[in-house]
C-alpha cells in the first residue's frame, strides 16, 4: 500500500514539471524553424516619441539618447523623451546636452519606473501630443538602427502593440553575465519566437516595447510593480490584445557581470513577478475559461512557469532521488523515474535547440557547465530577500564600473 502512494503520488509530482519542458522544447522547435515573414509595406510613415525612462544614470545616458536620435526615420517624425525620474545626479542635463527632450520628474509618494511612464504617457499619448505611437527603452541601451521602421511597418499591418528583440550584452565575460544571457536570450528571444509561429501573444519584455497612442489612452498604464511591464503585457492579454513580436530589429541592453551587482537587479525581477502572479493568476484564469481565448490561456500558462534554473534543479533534485528508491529496491517507481529523466531530457532540448535558434556560439554552450554555480548563487539571494523584505520602489541597478575596486 505505502509503495502504490507513493507512485502515484511522485507520478502526480512529475506532470506539472513534464507538460511545462513539453511546450518549452515545443517553443524551441518552432523558434528554429519560423521563417522571417516580410515586412508590411508602410504607406505612411507615423509620428513617434521614445521614451526613455531614467533614474541617476548620468554615465550612460547620453550613449541611450545618441542611439535613439540616430535611428533611420524621419528626423521630423520621432522625438527622444527622458523622463529623470526622482534623480539625485545630472541625469536631466546630460541627456538634454545630448539633444533629448528631458522632463523631471520628483514625487517622493510615487517612485517607480511604473509611475514615471504613467505620468509622461499621460503627455505625450494625448491628441494633442501629435505622437501616433510611442516607444519605451532603458537608460542603458542601444537601439537598433532601424527600430521606428520596423515599429512603423508592424503598426501599419494592424499591431498595436509590438516588442522588439530585447538582447543584452556586458563588455567583460564572467559567470553571471553568461549565464544571465543564456537565460535572458531563451525567455526575451526564444520563446518570443516561438509564439509567433503559433500567433500568440509575445508578451512585454519593458525594454524596446511599442504601443499605439491609442492603444494607451484605452488602456491606461496602471502597472507599478517591479515588473511593471509583465504586468502591463498581462492586462492587455486580459482584453485579448496580442503583443507582436519584432525579430527584425532589436534592443541592446547591458547587465553586470559581478554577482554582487546583479542581486539588486535580480532580486527587483523575482519580487516582481510573485507580485504579478497574484494580481493576475485569478484573472486571467476565469478570464481564460469564460473566454476560450488561446492568448489567454497562453499568458496564464507564461504567468505560472517558474524560472528554468529553479525548475531544472527542482527537477533534478526529484529525478535522483526517485532513482534512489529505485536504487534501494523500490522497482515500482522505475517508470516514474524514466518520466522524471524524459522531462529533464525535454528541458535539455529547450535549452539546447532554442540557443541554436538564436544562433549561440560555441563559449555560450560551454558556459552551461556554470548552471549549477548559479543555481546556488539564486538559493542564496532568495534567502536574502526573505529574510531582508522587500519593497516595490525602483531599485536602479548598479553598474559594474560603478563598482569596482578602481572607481
Amino acid at each position: 500500500m505505502i509503495t502504490i502512494i507513493l507512485v502515484v503520488a511522485d507520478a502526480a509530482i512529475l506532470i506539472p514539471p513534464a507538460l511545462i519542458f513539453t511546450y518549452l522544447a515545443a517553443l524551441s522547435v518552432l523558434a528554429l524553424v519560423e521563417r522571417r515573414r516580410p515586412l508590411c509595406r508602410a504607406r505612411r510613415l507615423r509620428r513617434f516619441c521614445i521614451v526613455i525612462p531614467a533614474r541617476d544614470e548620468e554615465p550612460g545616458i547620453a550613449r541611450t539618447v545618441a542611439s535613439a536620435l540616430h535611428v533611420r526615420y524621419p528626423a521630423g517624425l520621432f522625438d527622444v523623451v527622458v523622463v529623470a525620474d526622482n534623480c539625485a545626479d545630472r541625469t536631466a542635463g546630460v541627456a538634454r546636452a545630448a539633444g533629448a527632450c528631458v522632463f523631471e520628474r520628483n514625487d517622493a509618494l510615487h517612485r517607480g519606473k511604473g509611475y514615471a511612464l504613467r505620468w509622461i504617457f499621460n503627455m505625450v499619448a494625448a491628441p494633442a501630443s501629435g505622437y501616433e505611437a510611442i516607444a519605451v527603452v532603458d537608460a542603458d541601451t542601444i537601439v537598433a538602427a532601424n527600430f521606428l521602421a520596423v515599429m512603423n511597418a508592424y503598426l501599419e499591418g494592424g499591431a498595436r502593440a509590438v516588442q522588439a528583440t530585447d538582447v543584452v550584452d556586458c563588455p567583460v565575460s564572467g559567470w553571471m553575465s553568461d549565464i544571465v544571457g543564456i537565460a535572458v536570450s531563451l525567455y526575451n528571444v526564444v520563446r518570443p519566437l516561438g509564439r509567433r509561429a503559433l500567433r500568440l501573444s509575445a508578451g512585454l519584455r519593458g525594454n524596446g516595447m511599442c504601443f499605439e497612442s491609442a492603444l494607451l489612452r484605452e488602456i491606461p498604464w496602471n502597472a507599478y510593480t517591479q515588473t511593471e511591464d509583465v504586468e502591463y503585457g498581462f492586462a492587455l492579454a486580459q482584453r485579448g490584445i496580442t503583443v507582436v513580436f519584432a525579430p527584425e530589429t532589436s534592443v541592446v541592453g547591458a547587465i553586470p557581470a559581478q554577482s554582487r551587482n546583479a542581486e539588486s537587479q535580480r532580486a527587483r525581477w523575482e519580487i516582481g513577478r510573485y507580485s504579478v502572479i497574484r494580481a493576475f493568476v485569478p484573472v486571467l484564469a476565469r478570464s481564460a475559461i469564460r473566454e476560450r481565448s488561446l492568448i489567454q490561456i497562453d499568458a496564464l500558462a507564461e504567468l505560472l512557469i517558474p524560472p528554468l534554473a529553479n525548475l531544472v534543479g527542482v527537477t533534478t533534485l526529484l529525478a535522483l532521488f526517485t532513482w534512489l528508491l529505485v536504487y534501494a529496491g523500490v522497482d515500482a517507481l522505475k517508470p516514474v523515474g524514466a518520466g522524471w529523466t524524459i522531462a529533464l531530457g525535454l528541458a535539455g532540448i529547450h535549452i539546447v535547440i532554442g540557443l541554436i535558434a538564436v544562433r549561440a556560439g560555441w563559449k555560450t554552450f560551454v558556459s552551461l557547465a556554470r548552471a549549477p554555480v548559479y543555481l546556488l548563487w539564486k538559493l542564496k539571494l532568495y534567502g536574502k530577500v526573505l529574510s531582508s523584505g522587500h519593497t516595490e520602489e525602483w531599485v536602479r541597478t548598479a553598474r559594474d564600473a560603478e563598482r569596482s575596486p578602481s572607481s
